[in-house]
């Protein structure tokens, strides 16, 4: 998974800072949203959840744009095609909303 290419997809697909970001997050300050983005930290669940609000994703369709392709490969059917039409709606909602 690759936590810190999607934070830094979202946050500029949303036009913000990292302390823009941060503040509507409610961290300190936005070294936290760099050590993300950088990789250097690995966000817990409550930050994720914190920074899905504040970008107006779902953790799920988070996730799912996090996970490299190969984590893909071993779902089952039912849940590729899942996951192949939420990736297909939030493509479109974030082609729309640049």
């Amino acid at each position: 998974m690759n936590f810190a290419k999607t934070i830094r997809h979202l946050r500029d697909n949303a036009k913000l800072t990292q302390q823009e970001l941060a503040n509507t997050s409610n961290f300190v300050s936005g070294t936290s949203i760099s050590q993300f983005e950088t990789g250097n930290a690995i966000p817990r669940f409550d930050a994720i959840v914190r920074i899905c609000t504040a970008l107006n994703v779902s953790p799920v369709e988070f996730y799912l744009l996090s996970c490299e392709p190969e984590d893909l490969y071993s779902l089952n059917t039912a849940r590729q095609k899942y996951v192949a039409g939420v990736v297909k709606r939030l493509g479109k909602r974030i082609v729309t909303e640049s």
